[in-house]
């Protein structure tokens, strides 16, 4: 296990200078772009917020530098024959390469499962469309809301006018009906009470109102002679 058991891998090249030469710059350049894609990664990572499966970037980006690595060792044993560290280098960059690998096979179906830009372009000019109708819808409904609220005003506003309407006319008949020199006299056969009467039924009768509202359905009996009294309701009675 000594590395002078074995020679350096540049005795493989016989040492030539171009061959040696264009492994170092293949190997250095692999290396270098190993190197610089785990960091790119990385800022990919910290810069896209609520990105899918960030682990898996993790182990690409730890696959990658052992793979860079390994390059970097193989240029090293072009004149230091360290292969046992190479070999071991090696190992571990297969194990990370199988556990990444493994890892890949249970995301690769969600991953199917995500929405391309396109359909997620798609879903949100959808969405768009549905706001704008129910933004239309809204205004509509509004729009409705609105009217309606002005036709009840405007009822409203019209029945205020007639129940004023109504109570100038009642006043007018009250008023009337008070300076009628006659008596006035109003009976609800119905309920048998009495309704309404004027002053003047106080002046002739000699009742008051109250008076004559306390007599209710006996008041045809005080009013009204004995002899006429049945032919009075008999009439009644027909109406």
């Amino acid at each position: 296990m000594l590395n002078n058991q074995y020679i350096p891998h540049g005795h493989c090249y016989l040492w030539q200078t171009p061959l040696v030469g264009l492994h170092v710059v293949a190997d250095t350049m692999i290396a270098i772009a190993y190197f610089s894609i785990p960091l790119i990664l990385i800022y990919f990572v910290r810069q896209v917020k609520e990105l899918p499966f960030p682990n898996i970037f993790i182990l690409f980006g730890a696959f990658i530098l052992s793979c860079g690595t390994t390059h970097v060792v193989e240029i090293w044993t072009l004149w230091h024959p360290n292969y046992w560290i190479y070999g071991i280098l090696k190992v571990i960059t297969a194990l990370i390469s199988l556990y990444t690998a493994c890892s890949l096979i249970p995301i690769i179906p969600l991953a199917l499962k995500l929405r391309s830009p396109q359909h997620l372009a798609k879903l949100n000019q959808q969405l768009n469309q549905q706001i704008l109708e129910k933004e239309i819808a809204k205004e509509k409904v509004q729009h409705l809301n609105q009217e309606l609220e002005q036709r009840v005003a405007e009822k409203t506003s019209a029945l205020l006018k007639a129940n004023q309407d109504l109570q100038e006319i009642t006043r007018f008949r009250e008023q009337l009906n008070d300076l009628m020199p006659n008596i006035l006299y109003i009976y609800d056969l119905a309920t048998s009470k009495n309704v309404y009467c004027n002053p003047f039924v106080t002046e002739l009768l000699g009742y008051s109102a109250e008076e004559l509202q306390k007599f209710q359905d006996s008041l045809l009996d005080e009013l009204i002679h004995p002899e006429d009294l049945p032919f009075l309701k008999h009439h009644f009675a027909n109406c």
